[in-house]
């Protein structure tokens, strides 16, 4: 399943936390993130990704 991680600001530092309190940076950040995952796929048409798992129980020795 796809997933985005997107790590804003830092509540522990008072100047991103102040602006995180007014809604309409909120909605800015809201809108950005959106517009940044639709560009995205419109950009990719595949939504298909190769997935490589490994762990030490895998690998011979």
């Amino acid at each position: 399943m796809p997933s985005v991680l997107a790590e804003i600001s830092f509540l522990n530092n008072p100047a991103d936390k102040q602006w995180l309190m007014l809604p309409d940076n909120r909605q800015r950040v809201a809108e950005g993130l959106y517009h940044g995952i639709e560009k995205y796929f419109q950009n990719n048409n595949s939504l298909t990704t190769d997935l490589v798992l490994s762990s030490k129980r895998d690998r011979q020795p």
